[in-house]
């Protein structure tokens, strides 16, 4: 069976330049923290300087707690590399798949499928990914930003062109369907976050405009949203829920 798919790469070098840029961003976060520290040193009266210091009472000690850089950085740190082990895109991609496999959703929010690959070439269900690399089906469907920006330029030409007289008429008609249409886009993709959020506590966390497409099932079916690039996802612990 023949499969149309997607393949995504690893650009060569780019773990290496990750790692510059973190170490950097470190680098930065400790200077910053250090520069605090003698601000706190020179500016504030003793009284104020007491008040800052949270558990201690020597400058010395003091870490610019109120701003913890160092850990902002570590836990954003965190986050990029996890997107550069491909293996971990699949694996969210299979549960996204699975999580909108039920019958309510079905057909109407789409997640490419991992597609793997075993010694011989062959599909199958035993995965032999790769971290540098990954195959997915491929989805076609226009892109949120270029439906924003058609819905756009249609809404302005359809008041462009209604006068007071003909908004019973025809252009009024199609506004009216296009507003519906949008309406159903909107609704299917917030009722999809919320389902993430609560129903499966495992959320795409990087749905911009890019990351979705948008088809019609038919030529006048319901619409159909598309997630793509699953290589960051979230769970919420308990405490947080």
């Amino acid at each position: 069976q023949t499969v149309e798919v997607a393949v995504k790469v690893l650009h060569p070098g780019v773990r290496e330049a990750m790692q510059l840029d973190l170490n950097l961003m470190r680098s930065v976060a400790a200077a910053t923290e250090w520069i605090g520290e003698l601000l706190l040193r020179a500016c504030y009266t003793p009284s104020v300087k007491h008040n800052l210091l949270t558990s201690t009472s020597t400058l010395e000690e003091y870490p610019l707690r109120c701003v913890s850089l160092s850990e902002s950085v570590e836990t954003f740190a965190t986050f990029m590399q996890s997107q550069l082990d491909l293996t971990q895109e699949g694996a969210a991609l299979d549960r996204l798949n699975k999580n909108f496999s039920v019958a309510r959703w079905k057909n109407r929010v789409l997640v490419p499928a991992t597609v793997y690959l075993d010694k011989n070439h062959s599909e199958t269900h035993r995965a032999l990914p790769h971290p540098d690399v990954l195959v997915e089906t491929y989805q076609e469907g226009e892109s949120m930003i270029a439906y924003i920006n058609s819905v756009t330029a249609a809404a302005a030409a359809l008041d462009g062109k209604m006068s007071a007289e003909s908004r019973t008429g025809a252009d009024a008609k199609a506004a009216a369907a296009q507003l519906a249409r949008n309406k159903e886009v909107a609704a299917l993709g917030l009722d999809a976050i919320l389902k993430m959020l609560f129903e499966d506590n495992f959320v795409h966390a990087d749905l911009h405009a890019g990351n979705m497409l948008v088809r019609r099932e038919g030529d006048a079916g319901h619409a159909q949203l598309i997630l793509l690039d699953a290589g960051l996802v979230v769970e919420l612990q308990p405490f947080d829920r």
